[in-house]
């Protein structure tokens, strides 16, 4: 089995799940975890934990951290960094998920392959969308600006880094 049919069928149900310390008494947040046995992560939302999980290489993770940590992302295709979405944003948790992400601009963190990437979009009022590109039209997680600030501010607090990418440049390029 190679590592990338390990990495998603591997069982998340060992996987120990991480919050921001940023985050709010509600608790919804962006939640990251290491999928045991191998170098991999995992993310999911933690308002609905039965959606699929997100799985990135630790490479992926590590490069991503560091472009969200140097405020910079990759775009995808020549495409702009920060797009400005023109539908307003839901106003509940479960409206965001509904939204139709067909015309959204996906943007990349640093990477040689579609395997060593992840990808955001930014959507109306700071909220976004993340994905893996390795398989655009599964999973995507959404999350609303309260839960992505806190998960920023705990990347840039180190909350969220893999012993991989603890000596990462910030402009890193794996």
């Amino acid at each position: 089995m190679d590592h990338m049919n390990a990495l998603y069928t591997a069982d998340l149900n060992n996987v120990t799940w991480r919050k921001s310390s940023y985050t709010t008494n509600d608790g919804q947040c962006v939640e990251v975890g290491a999928i045991p046995d191998l170098s991999a992560i995992t993310v999911r939302d933690s308002k609905n934990p039965q959606f699929p999980a997100a799985r990135f290489s630790t490479i992926a993770w590590s490069a991503f951290l560091a472009s969200l940590d140097a405020e910079v992302l990759c775009p995808v295709e020549g495409l702009p960094v920060r797009p400005q979405s023109r539908q307003p944003l839901p106003s509940q948790k479960s409206d965001l998920y509904a939204r139709d992400l067909s015309a959204v601009t996906w943007v990349a963190s640093p990477g040689s392959a579609p395997d060593n990437r992840v990808e955001i979009a930014y959507l109306a009022q700071g909220a976004v969308a993340f994905r893996d590109p390795i398989d655009p039209a599964g999973t995507v997680l959404r999350y609303t600006a309260a839960e992505w600030d806190a998960f920023l501010r705990g990347v840039r607090d180190g909350e969220f880094s893999t012993p991989s990418s603890a000596h990462l440049p910030l402009h890193a390029t794996v």
